[in-house]
């Protein structure tokens, strides 16, 4: 309640009294140069009509404002209570050892550490009763009390100065985004550290001359924003407390330098990032000598960034503990480089964009509804091809997850036989290299899939086929022989988004069929294909498409269907309107169907087609010549 009064009371000299505020206050004290608290030459007076060098030092009984000024150094060498203190930008107030300064509660901050400004408690005591308002930095190897009244804003922070004991870091308010604690004075202390419980913000570790390990304390676990390893000299910073402890960071994690153990005998230990991981310099290793693996953590809602520069080192523990990088199920990171994981294995439980990065390391494993982005012009592959995003030594794909295709490449035998979902972004075209199942949904955002080989795509019963289709968006058949597969177990209206490749550009020219009538088996399907010549039977020779569609049914009996299929104006031979739908079931000639729509490029058959075929366009006149010259033969021979 105290804090909130002096923030309305700030607030009302700031934006209702400018005038008085800006003005000299009566008894105000500031700095005229470098040099002691208790020296008179340090500071000039208002005496209330000029500055005059003042008769005793300033304190909180005879002072107004005390402001140690820009570029000025003063030193407290003897114990003295203060309050309204400003410590301007580049200005430094130092407490020697064994000293004493008191903050009474006065008016408004008593004690103000502007923006670049210092407090240094060199092995001092601050004992806080009022307010002290840290926008620069606070500056600790000694005691502090009345933390609590101690408030860090955006730009504030807090640095350990502690060199061969652990000191230890009070509660503080850690008040606005971006105050920051950090770790500086290491030297030959080694053990755990002393931390009151408090929600950190951002935490940083920077101790060049650190000579032993130190164990990071359980409550730094959970800071609210960044964990910064800068440097832990020769040591090294040790995250364990002998009970599995997760370490929680819900912003960044950025490793620069240093050397970080992570477990305990038989325990193993988790670091948890929330946020952008960077793993620049240094490294991390397992320090447990049975069992105790090191589990580093990938989590959060939101798309973060996951780089692991060349330098940096994951390192097996002593007798084995294992270094395990999870990618957690709520988690999309963004790989922003190749990764090299040295000991480390990767589990993939969420999403890993890996772009056209590669991924190396002794093995990665995919777990059940992840999804792997692909990005590498080779796609992914089995142990034994040094190819494509993922070359660890051992590879788990996983079939009921889902795999996202956003550069152009070809699919690579990685790819189980059956998969969740597979999708296509950032107008891809992937070459599928073996046959695949895909049981949920084909997604086509934007990209093409070529079927080609002999390799089908296979659809299951509930799989839905998604994306707006057009030459950009759509699956491109190769070859006659290779198939666009449905598996269906109910009567249904199917939309098979295929097309060519023809004359340099892809064209779409899908075929939809509806089954009405029939009887289905445990396992049926409807298969499609299509080429962009005129096919072989097709004895037209001025009017007709120089495309055929194919259309197979295997376990259906009974049944009648209605086809429809789309040309492209590129497929047109003669002229359009003399062009009808023709019909060619296996071992038999082509028949007439309906004319050809020629305002949308579709031909459609009506719901009378009882077998499996063939469909183009053809030349009536020419069907009706040959049917009349076969009937004769056949009169003639009879």
């Amino acid at each position: 309640m105290k804090k909130q009064v002096k923030t309305i009371a700030f607030l009302f000299f700031i934006f209702i009294q400018p005038t008085f505020i800006l003005s000299q206050w009566p008894d105000e004290y500031r700095s005229v140069q470098t040099g002691d608290w208790h020296n008179t030459a340090t500071w000039e007076y208002w005496n209330g009509s000029k500055w005059v060098e003042p008769k005793e030092p300033p304190r909180y009984d005879n002072a107004g404002p005390i402001t140690v000024r820009s570029t000025h150094t003063v030193t407290i060498k003897t114990d003295v209570s203060v309050d309204q203190v400003v410590i301007e930008s580049d200005a430094i107030l130092i407490v020697n050892e064994g000293i004493t300064l008191t903050t009474k509660n006065g008016w408004l901050a008593d004690i103000d550490i502007r923006e670049g400004g210092l407090l240094d408690n060199n092995y001092g005591n601050i004992h806080n009763e009022g307010w002290i308002r840290v926008l620069g930095t606070l500056r600790n190897s000694g005691q502090i009390k009345g933390s609590t009244g101690i408030q860090f804003h955006s730009t504030g922070v807090y640095q350990h100065n502690f060199e061969k004991t652990a000191g230890v870091i009070p509660e503080f308010e850690w008040f606005g985004a971006g105050a920051t604690c950090e770790i500086i004075g290491y030297t030959t202390y080694s053990g755990a550290m002393d931390v009151e419980p408090q929600a950190f913000r951002n935490v940083v570790w920077n101790c060049e001359k650190q000579e032993q390990p130190i164990t990071f304390h359980p409550n730094f676990s959970g800071m609210l924003e960044n964990f910064t390893i800068k440097n832990t000299g020769t040591g090294s910073l040790r995250l364990h407390d002998g009970s599995g402890m997760q370490y929680v960071i819900n912003g960044n994690f950025r490793q620069e330098g240093g050397d970080v153990a992570i477990g305990s005998y038989m325990i193993s230990d988790t670091l948890r990032i929330n946020g952008n991981a960077e793993f620049i310099g240094g490294r991390i290793s397992g320090t447990a000598p049975y069992g105790g693996d090191v589990y580093i953590m990938l989590g959060g809602t939101t798309e973060t960034n996951l780089l692991i520069e060349d330098d940096y080192n994951f390192v097996q523990g002593i007798a084995g503990p294992s270094v395990i990088m999870h990618i957690l199920n709520t988690s999309t990171r963004n790989l922003l480089k190749d990764a090299n994981l040295d000991d480390a294995g990767m589990l993939l439980y969420g999403k890993l964009l890996c772009n056209q990065f590669i991924i190396k390391g002794p093995n990665f494993t995919m777990y059940p509804s992840s999804t792997l982005n692909i990005g590498s012009g080779d796609g992914i592959w089995n142990v034994g091809t040094n190819a494509g995003n993922i070359q660890t030594s051992t590879r788990n794909y996983e079939p009921d997850a889902t795999y996202i295709y956003s550069h152009s490449c070809r699919s690579g035998n990685g790819i189980p036989d059956s998969v969740r979902r597979i999708e296509l972004t950032n107008g891809s075209e992937v070459i599928l290299e073996k046959s695949v199942k895909v049981k949920k949904e084909l997604k086509l955002t934007s990209g093409v899939i070529r079927l080609r080989d002999g390799n089908d795509l296979v659809l299951g019963e509930v799989t839905d086929i998604t994306g707006t289709f057009n030459s950009s968006n759509m699956i491109v058949i190769e070859d006659i022989n290779t198939n666009l597969v449905k598996l269906i177990n109910s009567l249904q209206v199917i939309e098979f988004p295929v097309g060519t490749y023809t004359s340099g550009a892809n064209r779409y020219t899908p075929i939809e069929i509806k089954v009405y009538l029939g009887t289905i088996s445990d396992i049926a399907s409807v298969f499609v294909s299509l080429d962009d010549v005129k096919h072989p039977n097709n004895y037209s020779k001025t009017n007709y498409l120089s495309r055929y569609w194919k259309v197979g049914l295997i376990g259906i009996s009974d049944f009648t269907l209605d086809v429809g299929c789309v040309y492209d104006d590129i497929d047109i031979v003669g002229n359009e309107q003399e062009i009808h739908g023709g019909f060619k079931p296996t071992g038999e000639d082509f028949q007439e169907l309906n004319i050809v729509n020629y305002t949308n490029n579709r031909f459609q058959t009506g719901p009378f087609i009882e077998s499996g075929g063939f469909f183009t366009g053809i030349d009536l006149s020419d069907v009706i010549i040959r049917l009349s010259l076969k009937l004769f033969l056949q009169g003639a021979y009879r």
